[in-house]
């Protein structure tokens, strides 16, 4: 949110407070507040301990004479949540006027120094705790803790912060209240003697005016800040009550007259009140006054050196106590600001209390009820990590880097890395998923200690808008800065501006609808925990029913420009053929379908994973623009600049499905006919798009010459040219780069058009490493799924160190390549072309890293990356990660040099890998580290793009080329047609049939629900319910979804269709092997209802239970092994035979129903 008022009038309270009467208090603070709104402020800031007024007769009294009046104040301090303060928001409220409020906060049994910032509409915008008491402050005051340092505030007002007292002269609250951009503050200050009362040896910054006259201008100076200094004054009458009997009374002047404020120059604005004035310092705030200062000494930004010097802070709460957080993992925690009842809007607790009033009966203390989250409130809970990657990824020593588990742990979480395409979620999150489904369903346990807002209630907050003109404000600022398919803005600053509650609107735009299918996947900034399986389910199918919807209004705007005589008018006379308003003025109307379809396109790749509808969505756009001509419109007039974006944005994403695919263009990317000029600053991505499609192009052809085997003379000069072509964009990338320079605050299309550098870069170092790729590592696979161009392992090369290429002859290559290769120049070595992919793979990295992040209300981030909002802790997820194979190639270079360098040091003399050792393992622990950040890049992404969630191996799923492997024998005239299916998705069933169909399938005669884990043996007593609902996921569920999935082509079968469902003896409930199974075993007691249930419903369908029996695969194996077995007592041969005779040669009256063994024998279940 950036000003909105950069003028208005704001007041300083110079008076004395209700001393040690809290009700007297509170009156004095609405009076003050009160007179502020009539004078017109739109701010007022208090004293520090303004409630109950500032002790300080513990500095004029011993220990026993002190206990008395301490009980008597804290009898009189303010519990955040009370009447009292909703009387103090409501009057906040009622004069519209922005109130910082320092008091003597209650929580539990202690006190502290508490500030807060409440809004015009009375809600709580900041809740902070003194860090420190001083001196003998402390026989009253705790400290605070690290959730309640943040003193900035970005209002409409400004970004407002405030200190107390001596917090005012800390450099390091300074430092990080400068690092927020703060323009107005608050030194908040208590009562204090004036100059003569200063005696040795106390210096002179324990009197009133070294902290008016001295500390507060230099705050002032130092942050380029307008800086109210609000004061506390003192009767004789509040002496008396302040001193204890027998003590000398003392003048109550000496006390007073020290309210001030100054501006970001540290002039003083106010003349200084006399020793008895009682009453508000006014001043006229120009928010814009703050530039000039700033310009010449910004302490947060460019008069600082943060390579030099930086300040940690941590901002998380420290609990005495921490509870196990055993859903999200590490530890759960709850913020200040929610425990104390601060962080919900005034309206919900006006609401809260009235009805509390209505009932009659006992009433439950406020902080031990639950409340149900709101719109606006805050995160409740967080979950702290024991090593938070997000803050400091850490160095692994040179014996942890050569830890066999260490490192297995690291390969096996990032060679499957990224995922782009695959469109499929890791089992830990369907896990958590059906714990949250299977909590809502039946409740929580009432004992459980881990009950949250979390558990109880899930919010349906999505990022939906009331209008188009917040759908394309809202564009520019998360969709524009990487992919600008429409001309700058029209109208800035931007601001998101989502709804906190249901939309009637429904836009009838097909780009509208198409942006809104990105956008809603984005967390809503008020959601407390974006992550919840629930929440996630709910963003994905909003932004399928925004795709549909958007595809039919595509389809209904281009059957109107197909009916037109001339659709290519449309874009320069305006024919009025679509009868609605455009989405953008400088967009012509046919325009929206085009670009529609770009976006779609996208959205099919980085959300579904689905690479095949995504170069379909392309080649329609493709299709589209070029029967307007868009093509070859050289026309300049005021829709000039959004027909060539619509052009080249079309080209880039056609080229991107071909790149995607692994695949050479479907269309000539230099044809004559593309004669529409650039966008300005679109050359160097264009060129670098063409170019990496030349070199998806050489990996392709260079593929099928190795498969070929023939000789491959034209390589050598075709990979030198490419080289060369690359390196001379690398430079012109380089030397654009060192030309533009940004800020957060800097127009959406200034930061598009520097990004737009940075991905041309991206895509020209990928380039090079597809270049180089085969010559350096000879394209050995080590991915477990195909991504991009990069192949999956084949089944008999498998990665081990024996198996790792390190041409020419220190790691042999797998046998399968040394036989097959055919007799290769190149013009590089694989030294050299190994250092290239190095050096290519980091810039990457580096590159990604830095993009920028969406800006949602226009103001400096607090925190890189930035959150959601103020009040969260979730990073604002970057979108259109187009390049995400750019990415992968980064991955599977640094994974090769990773591989390649371990295997060298476990192959080398002892001697010599001592002699080799700090740079070995220093070259390891650098690459670990873009590992890493690549985890973290994708991790950002997969927030909003669910095909990146791919980060983890689910070891059960079998691999494609093994089954193809052991399906060989089949005769001629037969085929195999593989298509993608994870059972633990449920609409992985329906899209692995879609494929089939795709493929030619138009029946099937046989369906065997063979999806299956078992990972673990537990006894009943010891089985996690985590564990058990995760074998229910796919054991169960799985055979639910492929029987919906499947049952239409079943019914074309023109023989009597089977559908089989794996069942298992474990199962059975009479007839259990001696191995406890409380998680496989109950799962598998399910599928036969299923069975019994199916084979009643369809009288067509022979449904029944098949037991493999106990076979002699891994699986059965391993759990034999495990109880003391040699193996499991059936062999694979004797079972596989004897279900194929039972699923072909089986009646329904035989089988249908039942539960079946591989013999043919019917089983009591």
């Amino acid at each position: 949110m950036a000003p909105i008022l950069k003028k208005y009038k704001a007041a300083a309270v110079n008076a004395e407070p209700g001393w040690f009467d809290l009700e007297e208090s509170v009156r004095r603070t609405i009076h003050w507040i009160d007179e502020a709104g009539k004078a017109g402020c739109k701010f007022i800031a208090f004293p520090e301990l303004w409630i109950p007024g500032y002790p300080y007769w513990a500095w004029k009294v011993n220990y026993q004479e002190s206990l008395p009046l301490l009980k008597k104040y804290k009898e009189n301090s303010l519990p955040s949540d009370s009447e009292e303060m909703r009387r103090i928001r409501n009057a906040a409220r009622a004069n519209k006027i922005y109130v910082s409020l320092g008091y003597s906060e209650v929580d539990l049994a202690s006190l502290y120094t508490t500030q807060v910032l409440i809004s015009p509409t009375g809600d709580i915008l900041n809740h902070r705790r003194k860090i420190r008491a001083t001196h003998v402050e402390r026989l009253v005051f705790g400290d605070g803790t690290g959730d309640t340092t943040e003193s900035v505030t970005q209002t409409e007002i400004g970004r407002v912060g405030h200190l107390n007292c001596w917090e005012n002269m800390n450099p390091f609250m300074k430092a990080y209240a400068a690092s927020l951009g703060e323009q107005v503050h608050v030194a908040a200050w208590p009562l204090y003697p004036g100059k003569e009362t200063l005696k040795y040896p106390d210096p002179f910054t324990n009197v009133a005016e070294a902290n008016a006259d001295l500390v507060t201008p230099a705050y002032a100076i130092e942050t380029g800040t307008f800086t109210l200094a609000p004061w506390q004054t003192i009767t004789a009458e509040g002496i008396k009550l302040n001193t204890p009997p027998g003590k000398e009374l003392e003048d109550p002047h000496i006390y007073n007259g020290h309210g001030r404020i100054f501006g970001p120059d540290g002039q003083n604005l106010v003349a200084h009140p006399g020793k008895d004035f009682q009453g508000l310092l006014f001043v006229d705030i120009d928010l814009d006054e703050c530039h000039l200062p700033k310009a010449l000494a910004d302490f947060g930004g460019h008069y600082m050196r943060p390579d030099l010097i930086r300040l940690l802070v941590d901002t998380n709460r420290k609990d005495l106590v921490v509870h196990e957080d055993r859903v999200n993992g590490g530890v759960a925690y709850t913020r200040t600001v929610d425990r104390v009842g601060l962080s919900t809007p005034l309206e919900a607790v006006s609401q809260e209390v009235e009805q509390e009033n209505k009932r009659g009966g006992a009433r439950i203390p406020r902080n031990k009820c639950k409340r149900k989250s709101t719109p606006s409130s805050s995160s409740t809970v967080h979950t702290v990590h024991e090593k938070d990657e997000s803050r400091q990824v850490s160095t692994p020593s040179g014996e942890e880097s050569w830890n066999s588990n260490n490192e297995e742990d690291i390969l096996d979480h990032l060679m499957s890395l990224g995922r782009p395409g695959a469109g499929l979620r890791s089992v830990e999150s369907s896990v958590a998923e059906m714990e949250h489904i299977f909590d809502r369903i039946f409740g929580v346990e009432n004992g459980n200690p881990l009950s949250s807002e979390s558990d109880e209630f899930v919010s349906d907050l999505l990022q939906i808008y009331g209008s188009d003109e917040d759908i394309l404000d809202a564009y520019y600022i998360f969709i524009h800065l990487y992919y600008p398919i429409l001309p700058p803005p029209e109208r800035l600053p931007a601001y998101n501006r989502p709804l906190n509650g249901n939309s009637i609107f429904r836009s009838s735009s097909p780009l509208s609808l198409a942006i809104s299918a990105i956008l809603v996947l984005i967390p809503h900034p008020g959601i407390k925990q974006p992550s919840t399986p629930e929440y996630t389910r709910l963003r994905r199918n909003v932004a399928h029913s925004f795709a549909q919807s958007a595809l039919e209004a595509v389809e209904a705007d281009l059957e109107l420009l197909d009916s037109s005589s001339d659709p290519s008018r449309a874009l320069s006379d305006g024919a009025p053929m679509i009868a609605r308003q455009p989405f953008h003025p400088k967009v012509p109307l046919p325009l929206e379908a085009v670009l529609a379809l770009v976006l779609l396109s996208v959205y099919e790749y980085a959300q579904r994973g689905n690479i095949r509808k995504m170069c379909n969505r392309a080649g329609q756009a493709l299709t589209a623009a070029m029967s307007m001509s868009l093509h070859e419109m050289v026309e300049d007039d005021e829709y000039a600049e959004a027909r060539r974006r619509a052009w080249w944005i079309t080209y880039l994403t056609v080229c991107q499905g071909s790149i995607a695919s692994g695949m050479p263009a479907a269309f000539n990317v230099y044809d004559p006919r593309f004669v529409t000029p650039y966008p300005e600053g679109w050359k160097l991505l264009i060129e670098a798009q063409q170019t990496i499609l030349e070199a998806t192009t050489f990996v392709h052809d260079l593929d099928q010459t190795v498969k070929s085997r023939f000789k491959a003379s034209w390589i050598s000069g075709r990979m030198t040219e490419l080289d060369h072509q690359i390196t001379a964009l690398l430079l012109l990338c380089r030397r654009a780069s060192l030309s533009t320079t940004v800020s957060p605050l800097d127009s959406p299309e200034k930061i598009a058009s520097r990004t737009i550098s940075q991905i041309a870069e991206i895509k020209l170092h990928s380039a090079r490493i597809k270049v180089h790729r085969f010559c350096a590592f000879s394209d050995v696979p080590i991915f477990r799924k195909r991504h991009c161009d990069l192949q999956p392992e084949c089944c008999d090369a498998e990665p081990t160190e024996s198996a790792i290429p390190s041409p020419p002859e220190d790691i042999p290559l797998p046998s399968i390549m040394k036989t097959d290769l055919p007799d290769l120049t190149f013009p590089f070595s694989s030294h050299a072309s190994s250092k290239i992919c190095l050096q290519s793979a980091l810039n990457i990295v580096t590159l990604v890293d830095n993009l920028p992040y969406p800006n949602p209300d226009h103001t400096i981030p607090l925190t890189l990356p930035p959150y959601l909002s103020n009040a969260s802790r979730v990073e604002i997820p970057r979108v259109m990660p187009t390049f995400a194979c750019c990415v992968m190639q980064a991955s599977y270079a640094m994974l090769m040099l990773y591989l390649k360098a371990r295997a060298k040091h476990a192959n080398s003399p002892e001697d010599s890998v001592s002699a080799k050792g700090p740079s070995l393992t220093g070259f390891l622990n650098e690459l670990q580290q873009n590992l890493r950040l690549v985890a973290r890049i994708l991790e950002n992404y997969a927030v909003a793009a669910e095909a990146l969630q791919g980060m983890k191996v689910n070891r059960d799923v079998p691999r494609a080329n093994q089954a193809a492997r052991c399906l060989s024998w089949l005769r001629e005239g037969s085929g195999i047609i593989v298509v993608k299916y994870d059972a633990s998705i449920e609409q992985s069933a329906f899209d692995a049939v879609e494929e089939a169909t795709d493929k030619g399938v138009d029946h099937i005669d046989y369906v065997v629900a063979n999806a299956g884990i078992a990972k673990l043996y537990p006894l009943v007593k010891d089985v996690k319910r985590a564990d058990i609902v995760e074998h229910i996921e796919v054991n169960v569920l799985s055979v639910v979804s492929l029987y919906q999935a499947t049952r239409p082509f079943l019914e074309e079968s023109i023989t009597k269709p089977v559908f089989a469902i794996m069942g298992s003896g474990s199962g059975a409930l009479g007839r259990q092997p001696p191995v406890p199974n409380a998680a496989y075993g109950a799962s598998k007691s399910i599928p036969p209802w299923y069975g019994v249930r199916i084979n009643s419903e369809d009288e067509w369908l022979n449904t029944f239970v098949l037991d493999p029996g106990w076979v002699q695969s891994e699986m059965g194996n391993a759990a034999a092994k495990g109880w003391g077995l040699e193996s499991a007592p059936d062999t694979i041969d004797k079972s596989t035979s004897g279900m194929v005779d039972v699923i072909t040669k089986g009646t329904k009256e035989q089988y249908g129903g039942k539960v079946v063994l591989y013999t043919g024998e019917v089983q009591e279940w």
